[in-house]
């Protein structure tokens, strides 16, 4: 039995995690505005936080654009899977 799936749904499981931090990240803005809390420290590491949250999309984006997302990925099954049950790496009892 082969299992296989394509690359795209790897893409997925990233999207959700960005949906996720962005979620998080606007409830931390919002809480630090409906605080009172905009002093130059707190807005300092917001920002540094979201530029480098910017800047890890832009680079995400950069390396995911040659990839074709239709690839395949095997995940159990081909000649590898067969290994696992091979008697060599688990002899029989006696």
């Amino acid at each position: 039995m082969s299992i296989s799936l394509p690359l795209f749904d790897f893409l997925f499981l990233y999207g959700f995690f960005l949906l996720w931090f962005i979620t998080f990240g606007l409830i931390d803005v919002a809480h630090l505005i409906k605080t009172g809390m905009l002093d130059a420290t707190s807005s300092m590491v917001t920002m540094i936080t979201l530029g480098l949250a910017v800047i890890t999309v832009i680079a995400t984006i950069w390396f995911a654009l040659p990839i074709n997302w239709q690839q395949p990925v095997t995940l159990w099954g081909g000649s590898w899977s067969g290994t696992a049950t091979n008697s060599n790496y688990f002899p029989p009892t006696q």
